[in-house]
């Protein structure tokens, strides 16, 4: 039973794993059912205008100015979502008109009962208000069961990634203390349609 959900996974022409289209390509590697594999594009090129987000000492400022500044979309992928202030900007922007998807993992064994209500919480108020929430990993066997990223892509053309959630240890209020974090915000519509 310790093998549950592990599946081998073919070579795909990503990075070393190669694609002969034999059988030798399906014992390259295996992972966790649901793992990641990264691909793709990994260089782009053009001009950037990138803001970086050093926290505790800066960051909710600049997400905060980064929501308020959407005009058409916000899609948001985040691990843990306790932040209130973020939580009534992305409801004020949904009030002028913005079109939002808010995409939050549900929880995982070693959470604290007080982590597991924050999101909730977060999670029906931002329904309530009428915002697209998605849970990620609702149970067990879910193939998916981790959402651990924290990223968001406004308008099509600016992303938002940092190191932390939106909670107060990670985007605390100016001058009070939190976590070291690191984010930015990259102004690039072909990198964030990506």
């Amino acid at each position: 039973s310790g093998m549950k959900n592990l599946i081998y996974v073919r070579g795909d022409g990503c990075g070393d794993f190669v694609d002969t289209n034999s059988a030798s390509d399906w014992q390259i590697r295996w992972q966790l059912l649901g793992g990641s594999a990264h691909c793709g594009e990994r260089e782009h090129t053009g001009t950037f205008s990138i803001t970086p987000l050093i926290g505790p000492e800066n960051g909710i400022h600049d997400v905060l100015s980064w929501i308020n500044g959407a005009e058409d979309s916000l899609h948001i992928h985040i691990y843990q979502f306790h932040s209130d202030v973020l939580a009534e900007a992305l409801i004020d922007a949904h009030e002028r008109g913005v079109s939002i998807t808010v995409v939050i993992d549900a929880g995982d064994s070693w959470w604290t009962d007080y982590e597991l209500e924050q999101n909730k919480g977060i999670a029906v108020t931002l329904l309530q208000a009428g915002i697209d929430v998605k849970w990620f990993g609702t149970s067990s066997s879910d193939p998916y069961l981790f959402l651990h990223s924290k990223i968001g892509v406004r308008d099509s053309e600016s992303v938002w990634i940092s190191t932390g959630n939106w909670k107060q240890s990670s985007l605390p209020a100016m001058g009070e203390a939190g976590n070291r974090e690191w984010g930015m915000i990259l102004e690039n519509d072909v990198f964030a349609q990506s």
